[in-house]
């Protein structure tokens, strides 16, 4: 009874870790900290190693890369550590995110890749919020690597783990779905060229977190800053800019790269503008800031790069494979060689090298994706033909998501000819798929028949279908062969 009471305590204080760790980070930590001396005064493993995985997250969000490696390699150590894949994956969340802070994306991919076959059959809401990061994770460091194809790759495959009803049990998920609007918005600016739909999902990102007391604007107001920046509006670009910093001020939170950002896009704007005391106050606060975050660095790189080696050397001595173990020390040293020279290095052939690194892992993950896809596929029992239409007919809210469970790859089949469809143009494609006629579908969805034709040019617009095709015929065709 009195170790249950003692559990029970550390479990109340990593709540509430992750009740301050927006507010007050000291705190959270402090919060931390206390948990982890409870859980070794008892010796309870389990406890020991999610504690100290919450040391090191906090210790990242204030910055201290190698204290948060140092905590993260304490929770590995752990014996309960290898019975628990959750806690695996959280550890990889964490590193990933340091490797984020060093500017190491190949690894940043790796830890990702590695998480969504770790939590693959996980089945809690904590999996499954893991899960959902992973993937804007893998989404936002292809966006970092000017990979915006497989940005959008993977945006829509987190997009449809959005659905997943067991996010909604979790914690700051919100931040998650805002995240996950602010890239969309970030890939139309700068990849489809569409300032309307950015703006859209912009204002949607702000509008899903407006409310929530407890998560930063920082991040949505440096895209509104970003935004209205390209469009050479740049009185209203340095207002979101300034708010971006009066966020993180208040919250007293630790964002050096975005600080960093923020200080040299302020002094730019000012330049132009011509108000050269404003941008020589700027220029000096980010030479400031980004010299304490190059001081850092070295030791953080250091620390990141025993890291890897750690568990390469780890994964050979597994699998005794001398090709891998040259392949790791190769890394390890085109790692460091990379921080030290990387000022100097452009960024197109540091962003090459990198890519090189993540190949291996994606194809592992892809065949483990497909297998888990045809295992399901093999359980799962489809609606027939028949049951999908009478859905249809009675405009049924789940007929478009048990059609895509009979027709599992019609979305990925389309997006990959029209990256710009909407999830409006699917249900359509949907219909037209089932061959109901214009007529149908305006009385199912209480439309005009005027309005669906229109929809209808759209779509050929869009897909490319030509006048003389016939737009059911070419769907069919296209999606069964």
């Amino acid at each position: 009874m009195s170790q249950q009471r003692e559990i029970s305590k550390i479990d109340s204080l990593l709540d509430l870790n992750q009740e301050y760790a927006w507010s007050n980070r000291l705190k959270a930590l402090s919060y931390a900290k206390d948990a982890s001396l409870i859980a070794e005064k008892i010796d309870n493993s389990e406890k020991k190693a999610y504690s100290y995985v919450y040391m090191a997250k906090t210790l990242g969000y204030l910055g201290l890369t190698n204290e948060s490696f140092t905590y993260l390699e304490k929770a590995k150590k752990e014996r309960y550590f290898k019975k628990d894949k959750v806690l695996q994956a959280l550890v990889k969340e964490e590193t990933s995110v340091n490797f984020g802070k060093l500017g190491l994306f190949a690894e940043v991919l790796n830890e990702n890749l590695s998480i969504l076959t770790l939590v693959a059959n996980e089945n809690t809401p904590l999996a499954s919020r893991i899960k959902f990061r992973a993937y804007g994770n893998i989404a936002a460091t292809y966006m970092n690597m000017g990979d915006y194809k497989k940005a959008v790759e993977w945006m829509k495959k987190e997009e449809k783990y959005s659905k997943e009803p067991l996010l909604l049990k979790t914690r700051h998920i919100k931040a998650a779905f805002s995240n996950l609007s602010a890239n969309k918005g970030y890939v139309y600016l700068n990849y489809f060229k569409k300032n309307d739909s950015a703006l859209f999902y912009f204002n949607k990102s702000l509008a899903v977190i407006a409310n929530e007391k407890g998560e930063t604007k920082a991040y949505i107001y440096r895209a509104f800053g970003d935004y209205y920046f390209k469009q050479k509006q740049y009185n209203l670009s340095l207002s979101y800019y300034i708010k971006s910093l009066e966020d993180i001020e208040s919250r007293k939170i630790e964002m050096a790269e975005l600080r960093v950002s923020l200080y040299d896009n302020i002094a730019k704007i000012y330049g132009i503008l011509g108000e050269k005391e404003k941008q020589n106050v700027f220029l000096e606060k980010y030479n400031k800031e980004n010299e304490k975050a190059t001081k850092l660095n070295p030791i953080s790189v250091r620390k990141a790069v025993s890291v890897i080696l750690s568990d390469n050397k780890s994964n050979i001595s597994r699998e005794n494979n001398t090709a891998k173990l040259l392949f790791v020390l190769l890394f390890s040293v085109t790692a460091i060689a990379s921080f030290i020279f990387y000022r100097y290095k452009s960024k197109q052939n540091k962003l090459l090298l990198q890519q090189k690194d993540v190949r291996l892992s994606e194809k592992n993950h892809l065949i483990s994706e497909f297998e888990a896809e045809t295992d399901y596929l093999k359980k799962k029992i489809h609606f027939t033909i028949d049951e999908l239409i009478n859905l249809a007919k009675k405009n049924d809210s789940n007929f478009y998501s048990n059609f895509i469970d009979t027709f599992p790859h019609f979305e990925k089949i389309l997006l990959d000819i029209s990256p710009s469809l909407k999830s409006s143009d699917f249900l359509l494609l949907a219909y037209i798929y089932l061959n109901f006629d214009t007529k149908q579908i305006a009385d199912i969805l209480f439309k005009s028949v005027r309005t669906i034709q229109n929809k209808k040019y759209a779509l050929r617009k869009k897909l490319g279908i030509s006048t003389n095709e016939d737009l059911y015929i070419w769907l069919k065709t296209r999606y069964n062969s």
